[in-house]
């Protein structure tokens, strides 16, 4: 996914720098689109430009919220499998009620480290 996300931001940049560059030169010369009636093309020109990095935003967004929903669906797995097989050697006397809390426990921390992580690894990408 972080992949895709550092792919769809590039093409973003690539699209508003190209978007900005191009309104300059429209500002700079607003003078000469108005003697020419032109100003139809500028405005399609603007609206398509605006609808492109509109829609790539919004993808970056969705790929985003699936990396993060994956991250959360792994960890719920993650979780159920820790308290099935506690369950299970608690109740044969492999394990106390404590090492299970504790067990639970570290992986909570281990849980929240992995999922700020992976923000951070997607914010990375995106700024790149």
């Amino acid at each position: 996914m972080v992949k895709k996300i550092e792919v769809r931001a590039s093409k973003y940049r690539q699209k508003y720098g190209e978007h900005i560059g191009w309104l300059y030169e429209i500002l700079s010369g607003l003078k000469e689109i108005r003697l020419l009636n032109s100003t139809i093309p500028v405005n399609r020109r603007f609206t398509k430009d605006t609808v492109d990095l509109t829609r790539i935003k919004g993808k970056i967004a969705v790929d985003e919220l699936t990396a993060e929903r994956l991250n959360t669906g792994v960890c719920l797995i993650c979780m159920l499998i820790i308290y099935i097989v506690g369950s299970l050697k608690v109740e044969k006397g492999e394990m106390t009620l404590g090492e299970i809390t504790a067990i639970i426990w570290y992986f909570n921390l281990l849980k929240t480290s992995l999922i700020i992580l992976s923000q951070r690894m997607i914010g990375a990408k995106k700024m790149k």
